[in-house]
């Protein structure tokens, strides 16, 4: 079967079940047609749908200058309620697995990235710079303090005597009174929170050749953050699992991979002339460190030469890790067919062929788990999740509302 037609009856049957779903209805698995995308492990289920709006029972999708814009960050808690960081209505909002809402936090103001532990305490780095952190316990309520004491602490860093030209510029602000500017330098880069409550801060000082690699950690429950001095790699970490180990990964070439080109098609089905060149074909080496930096071991993701399908795909992202120590990937089609979900916008477009795809402990590739569509808004925005057990979550956008969809579990794997 060719990768196009695999798309389109893949595609054909998630647009079914879309359309059947209807505003906070859930779909159970007993309900949802028996047939499913080929080569899917399970078929998808709608798990409620949100209008656009500004109420507390809806999420914001405005029009502004460059496209529309909506909810930036999309969470799944280990207790399986679902978290949405409604961007345009300034609050994180959680809901359970029927749509109910149960907490909105107090006001923040941009919501680039979003955390949440396993005591419900929500972490967000936001601010009109990406220069504020705002912590929020379990009933949305603001932690003012504890976000003080770890501004406080962080303004008051001492790296190690063999510093870089990065940590005297972070001296340099410091002294002239400028924290923003540390700040900004300090989270502006990559920040993570881990399942148990760490939060990760990244410099973007990677680009400097003589910089020694340092990472900086608030320990749970913690406000002093720790200087972690780890191999220079594990500046982008995306992947830490329950055991708090970390995960980077790196593509490596095999005797299959090769550059080809990416079609676009605009939604009246005309090609464009925005194609352009990837590279498939590559093997993942995943490299996984303790908190410490020790090295744990590598996985090759697959073991051996990737298959046809693997070489069919243009990996874009690492979706998440499950309690098993199975890795999800994000893939993007080569060829790329928008679809208007607004019949008077056509700039309200979803790329249709997104995948996401299972790999087992030992680097095995287990099959595709999702087939979605990329959503119509500008800006990074984290549509896709995976929880513990292993479930696959994403949000679809329609013209009035989105939906939450799951891909459950396979009952082999249960």
């Amino acid at each position: 079967m060719s990768v196009f037609k695999y798309f389109a009856g893949a595609l054909a049957t998630i647009t079914a079940v879309l359309m059947n779903s209807s505003i906070n209805q859930p779909v159970s698995g007993s309900d949802a047609q028996s047939d499913r995308p080929p080569n899917a492990l399970t078929q998808p289920v709608t798990l409620f749908a949100l209008k656009y709006g500004e109420a507390d029972t809806q999420v914001g999708v405005v029009k502004g200058e460059g496209g529309y814009f909506g909810p930036s960050a999309l969470v799944v808690a280990d207790d399986g309620t679902i978290y949405i960081g409604d961007d345009q209505n300034d609050c994180v909002k959680r809901f359970d697995r029927r749509g109910n809402l149960l907490m909105k936090t107090e006001p923040t103001r941009r919501i680039a990235m979003m955390g949440v532990d396993t005591s419900g305490r929500i972490y967000v780095l936001g601010g009109a710079g990406l220069n504020v952190i705002r912590i929020y316990d379990s009933s949305g309520r603001r932690l003012r303090k504890r976000e003080g004491d770890i501004v406080r602490h962080l303004l008051r860093i001492q790296f190690p005597e063999d510093r870089s030209d990065w940590e005297q510029t972070l001296e340099l602000n410091l002294s002239q009174g400028r924290e923003l500017d540390m700040l900004w330098d300090m989270l502006h880069g990559e920040f993570r929170v881990t399942p148990w409550g760490d939060v990760y801060l990244l410099p973007e000082h990677e680009e400097c050749e003589k910089c020694r690699p340092y990472i900086v950690r608030i320990p749970s429950g913690q406000v002093t953050p720790q200087i972690v001095s780890l191999p220079k790699e594990l500046l982008k970490i995306r992947l830490y699992d329950r055991a708090r180990r970390l995960y980077h990964c790196a593509r490596v070439s095999t005797p299959r991979t090769r550059r080809v080109g990416r079609e676009w098609y605009d939604v009246s089905g005309k090609r464009t002339e925005s194609s352009y060149e990837v590279t498939v074909g590559e093997r993942l080496v995943v490299t996984v460190y303790s908190a410490q930096g020790s090295l744990v071991r590598r996985i090759s993701l697959p073991p051996s030469e990737p298959s046809d399908f693997e070489c069919s795909m243009a990996w874009v992202d690492m979706a998440g890790i499950d309690n098993r120590g199975h890795i999800y990937r994000v893939g993007a089609p080569l060829r790329v067919f928008r679809v208007s979900r607004k019949p008077d916008d056509p700039s309200f477009h979803v790329r249709l062929g997104y995948t996401i795809v299972e790999y087992d402990a030992a680097g095995n590739f287990v099959g595709v788990r999702a087939v979605f569509s990329y959503p119509p808004l500008g800006g990074e925005v984290a549509w896709y999740a995976v929880d513990g057990a292993g479930n696959v979550y994403w949000v679809e956008y329609y013209a009035e509302h989105l939906e939450v969809m799951m891909a459950p579990v396979p009952q082999s794997a249960r």
